[in-house]
């Protein structure tokens, strides 16, 4: 299907954000699939509550305004690869069975390698999220960097917190520390657990 251009659904401050950088701060690797889609739309709730604008992530499901309109969407979605500042990947059981994510997956890790390669002070950051009931320690030996289980311990959901907000200040990037905290306390305590059961609500009505 031919994903059109919703640019207009941005503000001017965002469409000039994103001209000036060229590229989403944050690329969200993710399976397009419905059982995914609650773990997906918290994440970008999250971020949105946090203070980060539409046009500083891009998720091919839930932003499909950063695609031009009749050009190819493949190309595109690696020049945003190029472009992006941390890779964040949500891995799940049907995203290791979607050849396109696995695919996304091999593009950042070559990238990386080639910007230590030129000794680029800012090398693409990677953060590698699984979510039950896939292993991590499979992800970890990827060297993609620790990767977090976001599962039911709240711990783990305040560390994605954590360790993006570090990624993204690292990065230059300015953080408002009072929306951040809060968009946390909503993430972790309300929108991921409710994110969890519909996934594994959809899962388990899949399997059956």
């Amino acid at each position: 299907m031919k994903i059109v251009s919703y640019e207009w659904s941005m503000g001017r401050g965002e469409r000039r954000s994103r001209k000036e950088r060229r590229g989403p701060l944050i690329f969200i690797s993710h399976a397009t699939g419905d059982s995914d889609t609650p773990l997906v739309q918290a994440i970008c709730a999250f971020m949105k509550d946090a203070g980060l604008g539409s046009g500083d992530y891009f998720c091919s499901s839930q932003t499909p305004y950063w695609f031009t309109s009749g050009k190819n969407d493949a190309s595109q979605i690696y020049g945003f690869l190029d472009q992006t500042v941390v890779f964040m990947q949500v891995t799940t059981k049907l995203f290791l069975e979607r050849p396109n994510c696995l695919l996304e997956v091999g593009y950042a890790i070559s990238r990386r390698r080639r910007d230590q390669a030129d000794r680029r002070s800012s090398r693409l950051q990677i953060l590698p999220v699984v979510v039950p009931p896939v292993d991590f320690t499979p992800i970890n030996n990827m060297k993609l960097g620790s990767a977090i289980a976001l599962n039911d311990d709240k711990k783990n959901a305040n560390l994605f917190a954590a360790q993006l907000r570090k990624l993204l200040e690292q990065s230059g990037h300015p953080i408002n520390d009072e929306s951040w905290t809060a968009a946390t306390g909503t993430f972790v305590n309300t929108n991921w657990p409710n994110a969890l059961s519909e996934y594994r609500s959809k899962a388990d009505n899949k399997a059956a």
